[in-house]
């Protein structure tokens, strides 16, 4: 991206489109000029935003909140703030006090990096709102309107990635009946974190001592897309995919099987903002009387590709 002004022209250019929270965002700015100018300040500043989606009866959440925000200088100096340091600095200015960084005409190139936290959400852009980030260089000199040029970046954050072994299968809720039935289930992932567009794989096992009439054994990998204010509001639920496995038998005494489940490339990864935030489920889903239904949560994270 570049901005124009007179007789001349400031650039932004990124190394890259997509970067990992906790890392750099590194590029150069370069200015250019036909004639000699001054510069008293030139800075990059990153802004994270988040946008819930605000209607119906979502009013008491605010539009946007800027939850993030740095700034390098990379030239001169910081410009004063009050009226008072204005007017001296004006006035000493006049006085031919102050010595003014004066920049030769032709290329300039300055380069930046500037550490993105590990704890930043991934950018988002969804049923709940969105979350971005916006990259802005700005040249400014004393009493004239600075000349700013801005883009948008893209931030993943890469979970904590968890080795494989049995998932801690959950309840939906406490007074869920299903936990009465007496079968025991237990499930084994590759992987508990994913890439979208990758596939959990996994080995399924049912333990049916009783040997009470089972139906068909699901596995389900379902999106959540919420919005958080005075209570947690489910804005969009999705299953991304499923797995099913008919008995043969009706009374089955054991049930076991590996099954897959795909990410779709397209889906929104792993987020907790502050008023949005996306989670990923894996269901097993087992028809009997009554009916057994157990959750875990999974990650799911951007890749680090162009």
């Amino acid at each position: 991206m570049h901005s124009v002004r007179q007789s001349s022209c400031l650039e932004l250019v990124t190394t890259r489109n997509i970067y990992l929270a906790g890392g750099q965002l590194t590029g150069i700015v370069v200015l250019r000029s036909e004639k000699p100018i001054y510069c008293d300040t030139l800075k990059v500043t990153v802004e994270g935003l988040e946008v819930p989606a605000v209607s119906g009866g979502r009013r008491q959440l605010p539009r946007q909140s800027v939850f993030f925000a740095r700034e390098k200088l990379i030239a001169g100096i910081e410009l004063p703030h009050s009226a008072y340091e204005q007017f001296s600095l004006l006035w000493n200015t006049f006085l031919a006090r102050v010595e003014r960084r004066r920049i030769s005409a032709g290329e300039h190139i300055y380069p930046f990096a500037i550490p993105i936290p590990a704890s930043l959400p991934p950018s988002y852009s969804g049923s709940a709102g969105s979350i971005c980030y916006q990259i802005s260089a700005q040249i400014k000199t004393f009493l004239a309107r600075p000349v700013v040029v801005s883009k948008t970046v893209r931030i993943a954050a890469l979970p904590r990635r968890k080795h494989s072994g049995p998932v801690n299968l959950m309840y939906p809720s406490p007074e869920s009946s299903a936990k009465r039935a007496p079968i025991e289930v237990n499930v084994v992932l590759e992987s508990p974190t994913l890439p979208l567009g990758d596939t959990f794989r996994g080995h399924l096992r049912v333990l049916n001592s009783d040997k009470i009439n089972l139906g068909r054994v699901s596995a389900i990998l379902e999106v959540r897309e919420c919005l958080r204010g005075p209570v947690v509001q489910e804005i969009h639920r999705q299953t991304a995919d499923e797995w099913v496995l008919e008995n043969s038998a009706s009374h089955p005494e054991l049930v076991e099987a590996d099954f897959s489940l795909k990410v779709p490339s397209k889906a929104p990864p792993s987020l907790d903002g502050t008023f949005v935030s996306v989670s990923w489920i894996m269901k097993v889903r087992i028809d009997t009387e009554p009916p057994v239904e157990l959750t875990s949560p999974v990650a799911v994270y951007t890749p680090l590709t162009e």
